[in-house]
This record gives C-alpha cells, sequence and structure tokens, in this order.
C-alpha cells in the first residue's frame, strides 16, 4: 500500500460511526461532523435531532430541533408523564359493580350494573388471565349470597365518551389489533380473535354475563348497555345504586411500563382520555389532549405552545412534537420525583421484552439507552437516555418524516444511540 493510500485509509477510519473516538478537544465538533453527515445521508429532509448533556446542561449537537413533526408513539412519551404527573404512579382504575335494586333471600330485585372507569387491564397481559377480574367480582356476589339477578345486566361505559377511535384513524387503523376501540369499559383489549370488536361496551358486558353463569348466577332480564351520562343511574340525582364490588387494576406504574415498553396504543389512550376526566371532567379525545398539555405546561414548565396533541398515542399525523420539546419532556422527568418510575417504564437496547430489544446488539448502547420507539408509514422516532464511554448522561430525539424507508431511518437511530453510547470528551 502506498503512503497516501495508507493515510487515506487511515482518515477513513477515523470518520466511521463505527471506529473507536478518542477524547479531547476536538472531541465534540467530530461527533457533530459525524451525526450530521449521519442525517444528511437519511433520505429526507425532515429531520429534528437534538442531544444534550443532562450533567452538564450543554448542548451536544442539533439538527432542526424546532421543527414540529409528526412523532409516531413518540407521542407516547407525553402521555404517559401526564398521566404519572397528574394520577401518581400508585394510582388505580376501579371497576365497580353496583346493585339498582334491593337484595332479599339471596335474590336482588333490580338491575346489576357494571360500571367502568377506563381499566385498559382487564385482560391476560397484567392478570393471569382475562376473565379474571370478572371472576372475583362474581365471587364478590357469590359471597355476598347473591344467586340471581331479577332485572338487567347494565354495562355502565359513560365515565369516557363514546368516540371510540381516534381523529383521523384511518379505516385499515380501525381494523388492525392496534386501533381497536377505547372505552370505559373494555374487556381483553376489545379484540376479539384478534381483532376490533365494534362495541367494546356491549363486548364487555357480555363476556362479564357468561363470567356470571359459569359462577352459578342467573340475571333473569336481558344485557343493556349505557354510554353517555344524561342515562347512566351513576350520580343520578335519585337514590344512586349501591356498591357491591369493585376491581382495582394494577398500579399506573405497571400501566405506563406496558403502555412505553411495547409502545400499546389501547393503554395510550385510555390515559389520554383519563388525564381529561379527571383534569375536565370529560374522558374525550379532545378533552385529553388539552388536559396533556395543561398538565405538562403547569407541573413541568413545559413549553406547549407548539405541542400538537390529537391523541394519546401518535397514530395521527396531526400530532406535533419537536425534538426540542421532547428533549426538555426527558431532561424535566429525570430531574422529577418519578425519574425512576419513568425511565423504567422505557425500552432498553438489546434487552428485555420491549421495542429496542433487537436493535443495538453488540455496541455500547445495549443494556444502556433507554428510549421510547416510534413508527407510522413515512414517519420513525427515537427518543431517551444513554451513558456515554465516560458515564455521561445524555437525552436525545430523534424525529424524522417524510421518510422513503422508515428501515433506513431505523439504522439512522441506531447508529447514533451506538455513537453517543461511545462519545467520551
Amino acid at each position: 500500500m502506498s503512503l497516501r493510500l495508507f493515510f487515506a485509509a487511515l482518515l477513513l477510519a477515523v470518520a466511521l460511526p463505527g471506529s473507536s473516538h478518542a477524547a479531547g478537544p476536538d472531541a465534540i465538533p467530530a461527533l457533530q461532523r459525524e451525526l450530521r453527515a449521519l442525517v444528511n445521508e437519511a433520505g429526507s429532509r425532515q429531520y429534528g435531532v437534538l442531544v444534550v448533556s443532562l450533567d452538564r446542561g450543554d448542548t451536544l449537537f442539533a439538527s432542526g430541533a424546532d421543527r414540529p413533526l409528526a412523532p409516531a408513539s413518540n407521542m407516547k412519551l407525553f402521555t404517559t408523564a401526564a398521566a404519572l404527573l397528574l394520577l401518581g404512579p400508585e394510582f388505580r382504575y376501579s371497576t365497580y359493580l353496583l346493585a339498582d335494586g334491593e337484595v332479599r333471600d339471596g335474590v336482588l330485585e333490580g338491575d346489576l350494573i357494571l360500571y367502568g372507569t377506563g381499566d385498559p387491564t382487564l385482560s391476560g397481559r397484567l392478570l393471569p388471565r382475562p376473565t379474571t377480574a370478572f371472576e372475583a367480582l362474581a365471587d364478590s356476589l357469590r359471597a355476598a349470597g347473591i344467586r340471581e339477578v331479577r332485572g338487567s345486566l347494565i354495562g355502565d361505559g359513560s365515565f369516557f365518551d363514546a368516540i371510540w377511535t381516534g381523529p383521523e384513524w384511518t379505516a385499515s387503523h380501525r381494523a388492525a389489533a392496534y386501533g381497536a376501540p377505547v372505552a370505559a369499559l373494555a374487556y381483553a383489549e376489545n379484540l376479539a380473535g384478534g381483532r376490533p370488536v365494534a362495541d367494546p361496551v356491549r363486548y364487555t358486558v357480555g363476556a362479564f354475563r357468561e363470567t356470571l353463569a359459569r359462577r352459578g348466577i342467573r340475571v333473569s332480564g336481558g344485557t343493556r348497555t349505557v354510554t353517555h351520562p344524561v342515562v347512566s343511574r351513576v350520580g343520578f340525582v335519585g337514590t344512586p345504586p349501591r356498591p357491591l364490588a369493585v376491581h382495582l387494576s394494577p398500579p399506573l406504574r405497571d400501566i405506563v411500563r406496558i403502555t412505553n415498553q411495547v409502545s400499546h396504543n389501547g393503554f395510550a389512550e385510555a390515559l389520554l382520555k383519563t388525564v381529561g376526566r379527571v383534569a375536565s371532567g370529560a374522558g374525550s379525545f379532545a378533552e385529553g389532549s388539552r388536559a396533556t398539555r395543561v398538565v405538562l405546561a403547569q407541573t413541568l414548565g413545559l413549553d406547549t405552545t407548539r405541542l400538537g396533541v390529537t391523541d394519546g398515542s401518535g397514530l395521527s399525523r396531526s400530532n406535533q412534537v419537536t425534538a426540542g420539546a421532547t428533549v426538555q419532556l426527558l431532561t424535566a422527568m429525570a430531574r422529577s420525583h418519578l425519574a425512576h418510575v419513568w425511565e423504567e417504564s422505557l425500552p432498553v437496547a438489546a434487552r428485555g421484552a420491549g421495542s429496542l430489544r433487537n436493535r443495538m446488539g453488540g455496541t455500547p448502547a445495549a443494556g444502556n439507552l433507554r428510549a421510547k420507539t416510534g413508527t407510522i408509514r413515512s414517519v420513525s422516532s427515537l427518543s431517551g437516555y444513554v451513558r456515554t464511554a465516560d458515564g455521561e448522561r445524555l437525552a436525545f430525539s430523534i424525529v424524522a418524516n417524510d421518510l422513503p424507508d422508515e428501515t433506513r431511518a431505523k439504522r439512522l437511530e441506531d447508529q447514533i444511540g451506538a455513537r453517543l453510547a461511545r462519545f467520551r470528551r
């Protein structure tokens, strides 16, 4: 090899993202050159990237950080943060069994009401079986000596509104498991045979009726559903129904972990509607979106003027975030009293069962980088935390729109993640 070729090869090795990098005064300029080259080769001009040091407070790299972009499932970062801040990590959803009538000699002389408050976990994901909660409620009836209901079985889903799918969700979204409807009563994640059900409230109360029958409790009347507060017996000005039993969900910390690690859309939308219901009294996409911005602004001081929240999961394309706002959120949460719960909810590169389990293996990011993934058509995102080679803690956000190839964007995200994990000053 000639001397000229030797030096050319040496310079190429220094520039490649996979090569080693020496510390020193040129470390940050070198990092910036490499990241800029990666972004420029990504095949889209609609990129927003920001990397900041949580330890030193300086910006290591910025490109389009103030550009509003569709975040895909990075929207779940904002949704889960708002839920944790408003409700607390130990919050639990309640599902009530109510008697609208008197109980005499083991018979309820009236209606039995199953009243939901949005619990998305009545399935086998966090419970032993999809019917676990229903079996416990039925056993409570038996323990109270009730063997027959003379009236109807009513499924009351009026705690949330009856708009069950998000704004701008397409027909293909609504037909897919990830686009299942979101209601105050939800059973088996509102999926039957892997496909979304048409009426989640009716589906849930129907499943409960079957459980009652298996537990030897007879319902003489029919099955009805309630989806509007005006016709709900709960909160009625007359004599309210009497509580017979209640099922409490797993704590919010577990729900947030599922939401972020497996990127569960249904869980995210239930959290969004819950934030709206608790903050303003309306469990809707619109109020949940508004309340999310208010909670983040008031509790974290987040600048939400350019934060566009349409749904909680990121399916809607009109959701808009900037890499800057995302890093601001990550920074504020890392410094909050919720830091541990929040960070534990994020997928880990090349570890566990989360959405990053097959990425960045064999690099310094493996077992180190924690971040939320995001993908919809022509959109890819990755935002979270990583420690550098000398232990410095970084927060980063990478969001890209108008992509010709999402897979190529994922490779770029992995390259950036691995490069940040190798960085040293």
